[in-house]
């Protein structure tokens, strides 16, 4: 959990400053209906402060900060572990009930999405954890850590993808769904004019 940069931590965008029309600037005290005020603004009054403007002489214009919600903080999500605003210790994507995406072997790395929900098969077990094949192309590690129940070699299993690393690799994390919705996903070949088909003939096209 982090402060949230774009408000400080205070959960509001300060838009404008006007001078206070309670105490017309200086900050101090006027004729004031002390029945109308809180226990915090009727302390500052009988502290000489003006109850309005907390002192300041101005008073702010703000709006609710979008980047924190106005929450004033900044959370990690502990599952996919990307950043969101409110309640809970998991995100909304987390918390929804997720889909689970089953690869074809045509799919690569470019359509993976961090966070989602994927349908492997237990590759083998080490040391360290357990490498899991989403189809022939995509290989993933679920580090020992992350393994809190016994998988084995051949096992179906359901993981969700924590992170992408810059060498490719990618770090899974087990997951027990109870309900979900199966999604199939399938890679195209993209499709050829006619007329430029001549040009690919006596060659091999690869995907």
């Amino acid at each position: 959990m982090a402060s949230c940069k774009a408000c400080g931590g205070s959960g509001v965008i300060v838009l404008d400053e006007k001078k206070c029309t309670a105490c017309k600037g200086t900050g101090k005290a006027k004729s004031i209906n002390l029945s109308e005020l809180s226990e915090k603004q009727l302390s500052q009054a009988l502290g000489g402060s003006c109850p309005i403007c907390e002192g300041t002489g101005v008073v702010r214009v703000t709006e609710k900060c979008r980047e924190c919600d106005g929450y004033g903080e900044i959370k990690e999500c502990k599952v996919c572990g990307s950043a969101f605003n409110g309640d809970g210790d998991t995100c909304e994507k987390c918390r929804r009930e997720p889909s689970l995406y089953r690869l074809d072997d045509l799919c690569d790395a470019n359509g993976l999405q961090v966070g989602e929900v994927y349908e492997g098969v237990v590759n083998g077990i080490v040391d360290f954890g357990a490498f899991v094949d989403l189809n022939k192309k995509l290989r993933g590690l679920i580090h020992i850590s992350n393994l809190n129940f016994e998988v084995n070699a051949g096992d179906t299993v359901h993981v969700q993808l924590k992170n992408i690393k810059p060498n490719g690799n990618l770090e899974l994390i087990p997951r027990k769904l109870k309900s979900y919705e199966i999604v199939e996903v399938t890679k195209d070949f993209p499709r050829c004019v006619s007329s430029n088909l001549s040009k690919h003939v006596g060659k091999t096209i690869s995907a």
